[in-house]
This record gives structure tokens, sequence and C-alpha cells, in this order.
């Protein structure tokens, strides 16, 4: 995929972490054996997968948010439900404006943040969709609290 070469997932592959080549190799490849977008996208399940385990281990600590629903869940469910923080109408629009912000955004990515994310998934190439499906279906599935954990990692 064009630009895979220099995307931030592929800075570590001649040193990948141990959770990367584990994660391969439960998936029956070798690093080595992938491209990077492949590898990229194993990365990204490492990552996934670190949050399952930490939600597991301590399930009242956090909560899995699906990015789509950011930010009301904040303000309407998980500070007054889940913390029970109270959240005030200045506190809700601070939390609106902020998450207005592009996180990234410095030099010439500054500014306010976009939606974009169905944009990216519907230009993304088969081979992305591919990896994807591969490597981070099983961490978004229980994230999203579609399976459970043995269902998953069969």
């Amino acid at each position: 995929a064009q630009g895979s070469k220099n995307a931030n997932c592929v800075r570590g592959r001649q040193q990948p972490a141990i959770a990367i080549t584990e994660l391969v190799a439960r998936e029956g490849f070798r690093v080595q054996s992938l491209s990077n977008v492949e590898y990229c996208a194993a990365h990204l399940a490492s990552l996934t997968e670190s949050a399952v385990a930490a939600l597991e281990r301590a399930p009242d600590m956090g909560v899995a948010v699906n990015y789509a629903d950011l930010p009301h869940i904040l303000y309407e469910d998980i500070l007054p439900n889940k913390w029970n923080v109270p959240v005030s109408q200045e506190e809700q629009e601070n939390i609106i404006q902020i998450s207005g912000v592009y996180s990234k955004g410095r030099g010439n990515r500054a500014g306010e943040w976009h939606e974009d994310s169905q944009q990216k998934e519907e230009h993304a190439s088969p081979e992305i969709h591919k990896a994807a499906d591969l490597f981070l279906s099983k961490s978004y599935k229980l994230l999203q609290g579609e399976t459970n954990h043995d269902d998953a990692f069969r």
C-alpha cells in the first residue's frame, strides 16, 4: 500500500515487540513474511489486545469506547454513570470544544478535527481490509462486546 513504508507502525519492524511476534505466530505467520500493511495491522492488534487484557484484569478501571461514540459518550454515560462524576453544562461544552481539536495537530496538520473514519474505511485497499480482518477482528469484537475471550481466541 502506498505510504505504508513510511508509517509509524513499521519503524520498529527490524526489532518487533514480543507481543507482535507472538500475535503473528498465533495466526500462523512469521513477522519477516508480512507485508508492511500486515505488519501495521499486527502492530495495531497488539495495542488493542493489550487494551482487552487490561480491561479483563481490572474491569472497573476502564471502559472500551467506540471512536464513533465520542465525545458524547463521555458526558452522557462514562463520567456520570460509570465513574459517578457529575458533568455540568459548562464541562460538557468544554469536552465538546476540546474534542473538536485535532490531537495530532502540529505544523500543517494543526486545526479543527473532522470525522473521517468512514471515508478512510471506504478508501482502504483490499489488502488493508484483509490484514485488519486477519489481525484486528478478534480484539475489535471483544472491545465491542460482540464475543467473549474464549470464543475470540480459539
